[in-house]
């Protein structure tokens, strides 16, 4: 019995070799040729030991009517026997009794005058001549029939003159030998006939499915047509698969049932699952797949596309589950596949692996809300954690914030440098994070502050456990070198309530600067809304000191050089002068212009022009390529005045002009921005140069950037610092030297202290370099 295999399942190699044998068993058929040869040299054999018994007239008679009967027979079964719905089985019973009877009387009639053994070679050849004939026209039983009937009467007529016990013999021991001959040439026939039906059933499923092109039964030659017809569908459904293994995205085809009938090799790395064991088996147990609140994602989707017949997407986050307990970030399309009627026939799942992908931005959404040093939360996470506190108006619940600002943390960093001042950092807050749990929250929110949300803690409470970290804290060592590094912790606590969260931080670190003022290494304690300033902020120190030593002419300029990054490189000479008093020991230190009021930084910012243009006077030569950059205010670019007051002093002086630049730092507002470009515009045009101080540090960097198209791009301390150990950081200054190489801008790296930095802002394509690793500041006579 045969079984109907839908082409579109049957595997490439198995169709193919099904077509081989079918191709095959049709190019078996016995030829014309072979066969008129064989049945020629058969007469031979009857009618070379009758010649002498035999008149020639006769001879030659009988074989030309039985070439002319085989020639016959022999073209018109060629030509129709293979099509037996044109042939009919009348005209086949009719030529098999034709030729058995030309075989049987004209073998009769040649051997009756022959001796008796002459006769039993005759006989026997003319079977043998009859037996080939069987291939070709002996389809049915009764062409067969007819045959033996042709050929056995005539002979059996002449054993039966010449000697009954011969023809006895002749009938029981021949003829059952005939009847085993036919019987397998029956069954070869039975084969044939089945091939060729499954070639058209095989056909007819590729062309509903468009696979194959339609053949004209009526041609005597269309089961090879049909043949042709499914190898080229074979050879396109190679190719076809072939593009498919090509696909970088795993594919599944489902058909109707919902079983798996194709799965490329990126689905079976992707499922575990191989082809040959995917074939056939529904597709739940080959992909599974789960999303957040949907457990059997893989039936839902497979539901959803049926019914609505159009493509489905996986949701955020779905995961492929493998047996092996390994599990795939996916992302997944679910199409229908149609018929040439419009109508479903299956589906197709299109799998992308996310993992990776996934990973990488869990990555960066970690890194933005976490400190990379520390891996606590960042200044930004803290803050919104506090505007979701937990409670309501009408039961109000209290919380504590703690803050910790390290003792002493600027002196330690700068004696023993900045690979101590993190290792520091980092065991800082490991003791925090072994002191307080979930759900309380610790952020680094500053360079040396620690800060810790206590959940439903009393003012109280909060102190004991602070003071308990105060102490960890200062006990806790750590090993440097031949030292034991020690730091302390000031500590300010206040009570924050649902709902008035946004001053909180504020109000905490009010708290840890009065600890700190009052000698460091303690906590205070503030209740809500009790929190006030410090008497004397360090902004007013600040400002107080240096009034005194403008006052008392306690300061001094000094230059702070640049060198290229790149040694063979050709680059000017940089050099930007600064402000130094003098501490309290009698050190000169830089000044930070952005603490002071407008009035007083001006008044630095007109000095600074002063030594400025000194210092560049006693450099006459023309072709000088040694620049010195002084810093500019904020309050001072918005001042008409201090604008007036520099062109004044550059009108007097043109020739030193192409040799000054302002350093403008990037931490503008929007509103100064404005005023600021009228200033870079008016210093531009008596030749002047421009700085981005500080770039990367304000929120509007970028918008300063673009538009004030400075000549030198100073990249924030703070990026560089930490450039080998923080990938972000290196990311960030990679991208801000594109930038600036794309506008023509040459950049300035502040803070390089080691070589391995400068090596990294080499292959970035930085320009110049400041900092520690540098020559130490020079003083200006």
């Amino acid at each position: 019995m045969r079984v109907f295999v839908e082409p579109a399942t049957i595997p490439a190699v198995a169709l193919e070799a099904r077509l081989a044998g079918q191709r095959a068993a049709l190019d078996q058929r016995l030829s014309a040729p072979l066969w008129l040869s064989f049945n020629a040299v058969c007469a031979l054999f009857v009618v070379l030991p009758a010649w002498s018994g035999q008149s020639p007239p006769l001879l030659l008679g009988w074989l030309t009517c039985l070439s002319l009967n085989l020639l016959g027979a022999c073209c018109l079964m060629r030509w129709l026997a293979p099509a037996q719905a044109v042939a009919g089985p009348g005209l086949s019973q009719g030529l098999a009794a034709v030729l058995g009877l030309v075989w049987g009387i004209g073998a009769s009639v040649i051997a009756s005058g022959l001796p008796l053994a002459q006769v039993l070679v005759a006989l026997l050849a003319s079977a043998a001549a009859v037996a080939a004939t069987v291939p070709l026209i002996a389809h049915t039983a009764t062409a067969w029939a007819a045959l033996l009937g042709g050929f056995f009467v005539p002979t059996l007529s002449l054993l039966a003159t010449r000697e009954p016990l011969l023809a006895a013999v002749w009938l029981c021991a021949v003829l059952p030998l005939f009847a085993v001959f036919a019987h397998r040439q029956q069954r070869l026939a039975a084969q044939e006939r089945g091939l060729r039906a499954d070639v058209v059933d095989l056909h007819a499923a590729a062309v509903t499915r468009g696979l194959a092109v339609t053949v004209d039964d009526a041609d005597p030659r269309a089961v090879r047509g049909r043949v042709a017809a499914l190898a080229q569908a074979l050879d396109e459904t190679g190719h076809a698969l072939t593009t498919l293994a090509a696909v970088p995205e795993g594919l599944l085809r489902l058909d109707r049932d919902g079983r798996v009938s194709y799965v490329n090799g990126v689905a079976e790395g992707l499922t575990g699952v191989r082809l040959g064991a995917a074939l056939g088996r529904p597709v739940q147990a080959v992909l599974q797949l789960t999303a957040p609140g949907a457990d059997k994602l893989t039936a839902d989707l497979i539901e959803q596309c049926f019914a609505t017949g159009i493509p489905q997407r996986s949701p955020p986050f779905a995961c492929l589950r493998r047996d092996d307990g390994f599990i795939y970030g996916i992302e997944c399309v679910v199409s229908p596949v149609r018929d040439a009627d419009r109508r479903i026939d299956g589906l197709v799942f299109l799998l992308r692996d996310v993992t990776a992908r996934r990973e990488e931005a869990n990555l960066l959404d970690w890194r933005a809300t976490h400190d990379s040093l520390t891996a606590l939360a960042t200044r930004t996470t803290f803050e919104r954690q506090l505007e979701c506190l937990p409670g309501d108006q009408d039961l109000p619940r209290l919380h504590a914030l703690c803050v910790f600002d390290l003792d002493g943390f600027t002196a330690l960093d700068q004696r023993h440098g900045t690979a101590a001042g993190d290792r520091v950092l980092r065991e800082v807050a490991s003791v925090l994070r072994g002191g307080v749990s979930a759900p309380d929250l610790i952020a680094r929110t500053g360079e040396d502050e620690f800060s810790v949300l206590l959940h439903d803690c009393p003012l109280d409470k909060a102190q004991l456990h602070a003071e308990e970290l105060r102490a960890a804290i200062a006990q806790h060592g750590v090993a440097w070198g031949d030292t034991v590094l020690t730091t302390q912790a000031s500590v300010g606590i206040v009570e924050v309530q649902h709902g008035a969260a946004s001053l909180a931080l504020a109000q905490a670190k009010q708290a840890c600067l009065l600890a700190k003022h009052a000698g460091g290494n303690r906590t205070r304690a503030l209740r809500a809304g009790a929190a006030t300033r410090p008497p004397d902020s360090r902004q007013g120190q600040v400002a107080r000191k240096l009034r005194e030593a403008l006052t008392q002419r306690r300061y001094r300029f000094a230059l702070q050089t640049t060198q290229p990054i790149d040694a063979q490189t050709l680059q000017p000479s940089y050099a930007e002068l600064q402000l130094q008093i003098a501490d309290a020991q009698g050190q000169p230190g830089p000044l930070q212009t952005g603490q002071l009021d407008r009035a007083l930084a001006t008044d630095v910012d007109r000095r600074l022009l002063l030594a400025a243009l000194d210092t560049l006077r006693q450099v006459t030569a023309p072709a000088s390529r040694e620049i010195i950059a002084v810093d500019v205010s904020p309050g001072s670019l918005c001042d008409s005045e201090f604008a007036a007051f520099v062109l004044a002093r550059l009108a007097a002086e043109p020739q030193t002009a192409h040799r000054l630049c302002f350093e403008i730092p990037a931490t503008l507002s929007v509103e100064t921005a404005e005023r600021c470009a009228l200033f870079v515009a008016a210093v531009r045009e008596v030749g002047c140069l421009v700085t981005l101080d500080g770039f990367g540090s304000g929120s509007h960097s970028f918008q300063l950037l673009k538009r004030l198209r400075p000549d030198f791009l100073k990249i924030d301390e703070d990026f560089v610092r930490r450039l080998g150990a923080h990938a972000v950081d290196y990311e960030i200054v990679l991208g801000i030297s594109r930038v600036a190489k794309s506008l023509h801008v040459k950049t300035i790296a502040e803070g390089v202290a080691t070589p391995a930095a400068r090596e990294l802002l080499c292959r970035m394509g930085v320009d110049l370099m400041q900092g520690p690793l540098l020559a130490p500041i020079v003083a200006v006579d």
